[in-house]
């Protein structure tokens, strides 16, 4: 009689391990990390059309058809930061890009980025990347060409035309 119990009790644990190593149905998996991307895709697109606007993480979370608190945990799984830390290194990328054009302010391209704070973007600068705007510009250029004479500029007639333009002040919201 127990052989004959230990003989069922191995039976179901067999069954109940079948039953565990069956594919979950769909709608009771967890989304992968590239299903999260692609509902993020059309909120990060939005944050990269519009980095001199005042951007709310609420209103690009309502974007993505999340709730913030969903939108931040999907965000930080699938880019490793959280928003607000993706959304500031964006602006600095972008504000670096700016400085290459030595024609324009410092404080035009701290507005043009999304910054409202001159003082702040100088320091969030300068905590990204290790030094000041105006360092920054300093840095010598990868290819250093001779300016011609009567020439002002360091930026190579070749590049003059590849500098980044500055959007028309005055067109965002929220600053």
């Amino acid at each position: 009689r127990e052989l004959r119990q230990g003989s069922d009790s191995r039976h179901k644990f067999s069954e109940m391990m079948c039953k565990l190593m069956e594919p979950l149905p769909a709608e009771t998996r967890l989304p992968s990390p590239s299903a999260h991307r692609r509902k993020l895709a059309a909120g990060v697109s939005f944050v990269e059309r519009r980095l001199e606007t005042k951007i709310m993480q609420k209103d690009v979370a309502q974007i993505c058809g999340l709730t913030t608190f969903q939108f931040s945990r999907q965000f930080r799984q699938v880019y490793g930061r959280t928003f607000q830390e993706h959304l500031l290194r964006l602006r600095i990328e972008k504000a670096k890009k700016l400085l290459t054009n030595p024609a324009t302010s410092v404080t035009d391209i701290c507005f043009a980025v999304g910054f409202s704070d001159a003082s702040y973007f100088a320091r969030a600068f300068n905590k990204a990347t290790g030094m000041t705007p105006t360092e920054f510009r300093a840095l010598p250029t990868k290819d250093p060409v001779e300016p011609a004479p009567g020439q002002h500029t360091t930026t190579p007639p070749s590049e003059a035309s590849a500098s980044p333009q500055l959007p028309r002040l005055g067109t965002g919201t929220g600053r």
